[in-house]
């Protein structure tokens, strides 16, 4: 609902629809050609024959004031070609005259100074009460806008109430929806919806098309203090006559308010692309909500072909508009396309702002953004502030970033305790604080006693989804290969040891790799198979698993799923070996002795190059 706002010029628009409130003065005999061409839109024959009396000496003061209004009026109509001063010209002489309709024109030219006559709002405010006296409703509106705003003229609200009320007395349709708005809005007036509803309404039995926009607002919130309920099929047929009849405002707001109806199906057959193409007119007229509600159908294709291009052009429309819900979104969504420190200043404004008004996503996702140096430059300490906050307002990511923390005693004190109990928040959303979690109960800590049933229950959940966490596939093959606390199962120790071995992103922890080996050396829990048992020993030895790489250099002394291969035997031996594998050790010195010493000095260099380039951890 609008606030009140001053009349600034008279438009074509209420004269071509308003026409039987435009002036409270019937025709006179002497102007009776010029009206009937007035009304007929023949607009130069009116000025004509308004002119012809206007200018008749002879004619009655009256019929002369009358036609100097009806000049005016015509001269602030743009049929052909505005011209504001000889408006206010023959406003002057109207008022001169002692036209009550010439006296609103010139306190009006007077009030904003129109066509050159200085403006003077003490002496506007006396000619609109000249004409108040005289029972013009138009003037009455026009004092009452004056006393409620206080401008120039001592503010008097009760004064200002008064008039309009009169005015509305006067069966004056446009005062009735002035007074309206001011009880909607309690501005100046106690706030009264069902009385504002009611002038409204009786606006709009006058005739007058500007109530259908306020109506339409009314009918779709309804009115709990007095019972009445929305009607949103009646909202929606005063939204589509506000629109038809011109009395939208051009400002976005019906087609918005009609594409929130469309999408939530409320006084008409739920539409989405019905909803968008309303939201999309709104937002060409310059509505902050309607820009974001279309970029958000284009951002998630739900009513509109997806186009990620087109959200990011309206969102950031509403976001300059200052809707922070678009600058959390454009926050929250587009800030990770950026490299470390190319994110634009509005960007970071607009985060900044989202953080500042406590949005917990936007904490959060700006968090994760300085914490990784996404877009920005990398502020853990910030992002960990900011997660500390956004979890306190229950963001689950925030919770699982901050077990982490916890847990690594990196930024935030090693406290194994706090770190479960965040881990335990975020595991509502996070596959990463479920593992984590589980890895509580896995180990135990203080809070959260060792309890490896549950330690399961919580690694299978993050293994669930296409993106799962990799540590848990492995603790869960792990776990049921070796069964520790539970049952052995090789076969649910493959299910979860392959699956993390082959999904992305991430990868298998390398002691996954060297169990997944020994199950297809053995045929225990997958076929046996030797060429599968190598290329896993392979993977987990690369990753730099001693175990695995003593297996590889068994392998090719084997020549079991592998080409024999004594040199690059002694190869993985010593390597092996050099990091601490004692089983290595031996295994080395006995691929010495089938080796000659040019053959042991080309695997001893390998495994030189290969340890040099893999450092071990």
């Amino acid at each position: 609902m609008e606030t009140v706002k001053p009349f600034l010029l008279l438009s074509f628009r209420y004269i071509a629809i308003g026409i039987a409130f435009a002036f409270a003065h019937s025709a006179t005999a002497d102007n009776a050609t010029a009206d009937a061409a007035f009304r007929g839109g023949d607009f130069a024959k009116a000025l004509a024959e308004y002119r012809s009396v206007a200018e008749d000496q002879s004619a009655k003061a009256g019929f002369r004031g009358y036609a100097q209004a009806r000049i005016s009026l015509l001269y602030q109509m743009k049929w052909d070609g505005q011209d504001i001063a000889q408006a206010a010209v023959w406003a002057e002489r109207a008022y001169q005259s002692g036209n009550p309709d010439g006296m609103v024109q010139w306190g009006r030219s007077l009030l904003y100074g129109w066509g050159g006559v200085p403006k003077n709002v003490t002496k506007a405010s006396q000619v609109f009460e000249q004409a108040s006296a005289l029972g013009n409703t138009t003037a009455k509106r026009e004092l009452a806008d004056l006393y409620f705003s206080g401008s120039e003229v001592p503010k008097n609200e009760t004064r200002g109430a008064s008039l309009l009320r009169e005015a509305v007395d006067g069966q004056d349709s446009e005062a009735m929806i002035e007074l309206a708005t001011r009880l909607y809005h309690g501005k100046g007036l106690p706030k009264n919806i069902s009385k504002s509803r009611a002038l409204y309404e009786k606006a709009l039995e006058m005739g007058n098309p500007g109530a259908y926009r306020p109506l339409g607002v009314l009918y779709e919130l309804g009115d709990e203090l007095v019972g009445t309920k929305p009607d949103h099929k009646k909202s929606v047929e005063m939204y589509l006559k506000a629109l038809e009849f011109g009395f939208s405002d051009n400002d976005g707001f019906v087609e918005w308010r009609l594409g929130e109806m469309y999408r939530d199906g409320l006084g008409v057959d739920l539409n989405k692309s019905e909803a968008c193409n309303w939201f999309l007119k709104g937002a060409t007229h310059g509505h902050d909500w309607a820009q974001f509600d279309v970029g958000k159908c284009y951002l998630t294709g739900d009513g509109i072909k997806e186009d990620e291009k087109a959200a990011r052009t309206w969102l950031e429309k509403s976001a300059e508009a200052g809707n922070l819900y678009a600058q959390t979104i454009i926050c929250n969504h587009f800030v990770g396309g950026f490299r470390v420190g190319t994110l634009p200043a509005k960007y970071v404004e607009w985060c900044e702002a989202a953080v500042a008004a406590g949005n917990a996503s936007a904490m959060s996702n700006y968090a994760n953004r300085l914490e990784n140096g996404v877009g920005v430059i990398e502020d853990v300490k910030r992002a960990v502030a900011l997660y500390q906050k956004a979890a306190e307002k229950g963001d689950t990511w925030a919770h699982y970033r901050l077990g982490f923390y916890y847990g690594a005693g990196t930024v935030l004190p090693l406290d194994a305790g706090k770190s479960c109990k965040h881990y335990q928040e975020g595991a509502k959303d996070y596959r990463g604080a479920q593992e984590g979690l589980a890895t509580c109960y896995d180990d135990g800590a203080p809070g959260f006693p060792k309890d490896i049933k549950k330690a399961i229950s919580y690694y299978e959940q993050a293994t669930s989804g296409k993106y799962s966490a990799n540590f848990s596939h492995y603790r869960l093959g792990d776990l049921y290969y070796f069964g520790a606390g539970t049952e052995r199962n090789t076969r649910l120790a493959a299910k979860y040891l392959i699956r993390g071995a082959t999904q992305k992103p991430g990868r298998l922890p390398r002691a996954g790799f060297y169990i997944l080996g020994l199950m297809y050396e053995e045929g225990d829990g997958v076929p046996k198979n030797d060429g599968d048992a190598f290329s896993n020993y392979m993977k987990g030895a690369e990753a730099g698993h001693l175990g695995s790489q003593n297996k590889v250099g068994a392998k090719y002394a084997e020549g079991k799923g592998v080409a024999k291969d004594i040199n690059r035997a002694l190869m993985w031996f010593t390597i092996a070996a050099a990091n601490g594998f004692k089983d290595a050790a031996e295994n080395r010195d006995k691929a010495e002795k089938l080796l000659k010493p040019m053959e042991i000095s080309r695997a001893q260099k390998l495994a030189k190059e290969w340890l040099e380039k893999h450092p071990s951890d």
